[in-house]
């Protein structure tokens, strides 16, 4: 896939709609010389992840490139001239974890190949009684002639889901891979596929996961007496009981004595008022109605005062809620880490690093 002209357009995009800080220009400067026009997603993303980790000597590989593919090639042509081997050992595996009452990650279908043909964008390759066939638009390969391919032009294939960890440590043995969840579901199906082979299956390791919470969101955290977790589990709850909050049982107590004190005192002091001069008792009711008035008018004021403040409680909440759980699933599923590099630096990476507990494994919630 290679960058279109409209990249630069995206990168203005950027720098229009993100506020300004001390570190904006120098990472949207790194993201253009990464990101050009005319060059392959792959080659920018490289580029751009060597900046962000230049001091960890992360080495980056590109798992298409033709002469890896050569390398690889055996992996190729056992798939195909075993009949996928790989898919005969999951789908045993997929039988004994349905049978022990889990659920299969990654859905298996016989005769066909996890390996893609990929001239043209992959397609499938399904077996059938003659050899093998492609669709879109058809066309049907003796094993022969696939095998043969396989040899020659290794670059035309590309592993699936399944095979892709078999493909990785044919070529860079591996001690231990690195996976989010999703991944370390599927490679439940993975050891026999290993086995079949020849290859030692590595440790799996959870990738670590993380909520960040800024400053301005733990302030309203603290405001509210709510935890990291309590947006988990009863976000829209909570934000609900805020917005339906009247007035607090003390004020509306303390309104209603005072009315009623208002009334008994007055009532007292009309009758006073009417012994003394009965000419004055309009001017007695009229005063009274304007009591009343303010009255009303008062607590309008404070119930204006209440929806003002729900609504500001609504909207801090709304904004924790958004930052801490957007889209109601974890905060590493929708962000992209470009807006924290603009607000926090390239500094960032490293309070990041210094975030990682190489021996703890569960969710951890990072203060930034």
């Amino acid at each position: 896939m290679i960058l279109p002209p409209e990249i630069e357009d995206c990168l203005r995009r950027l720098e229009d709609l993100t506020r300004d800080s001390e570190f904006k220009a120098g990472i949207v400067s790194s993201l253009r010389d990464a990101y050009r026009p005319g060059r392959s997603m792959v080659e920018a993303f490289a580029r751009w992840m060597t900046g962000l980790f230049a001091s960890s000597g992360l080495v980056f590989i590109d798992a298409a490139h033709p002469r890896l593919r050569a390398l690889g090639k055996e992996v190729f042509r056992r798939e195909i001239a075993e009949d996928s081997p790989s898919t005969q050992a999951a789908l045993e595996t997929s039988q004994k974890l349905r049978q022990a009452g889990y659920g299969e990650q990654v859905h298996l279908h016989e005769r066909i190949l996890n390996v893609f043909y990929a001239e043209h964008g992959r397609r499938a390759i399904q077996q059938t009684d003659l050899g093998f066939e492609i669709k879109d638009p058809p066309r049907a390969f003796p094993k022969e002639e696939l095998l043969a391919l396989a040899d020659d032009k290794p670059f035309l294939f590309s592993p699936n889901v399944l095979l892709r960890p078999i493909l990785q440590d044919a070529l860079l043995p591996t001690v231990a891979y690195v996976a989010g969840p999703g991944e370390i579901a599927y490679f439940a199906q993975m050891k026999g596929v290993y086995e079949r082979f020849g290859l030692p299956m590595p440790v799996i390791y959870p990738r670590k996961t993380f909520t960040l919470v800024e400053k301005n969101v733990d302030h309203i955290l603290r405001k509210y007496g709510l935890g990291v977790t309590d947006i988990w589990s009863k976000a829209d709850r909570i934000i609900s009981a805020v917005a339906e909050e009247g007035l607090p049982e003390s004020l509306s107590a303390a309104l209603e004595l005072a009315r009623s004190h208002q009334a008994g005192d007055f009532g007292a002091l009309a009758a006073e008022i009417a012994a003394f001069e009965p000419t004055l008792k309009n001017s007695t009711d009229l005063a009274r109605g304007k009591m009343d008035l303010q009255w009303d008018f008062l607590e309008k004021k404070i119930l204006a005062a209440v929806k003002k403040r729900n609504e500001i409680s609504v909207r801090q909440l709304g904004t924790a809620v958004d930052t801490l759980f957007p889209n109601r699933i974890l905060q590493e599923r929708v962000f992209n880490i470009v807006p924290y590099l603009l607000k926090y630096g390239p500094a960032f990476m490293d309070t990041l690093d210094r975030a990682v507990e190489i021996d703890a494994f569960d969710h951890r919630v990072v203060e930034i």
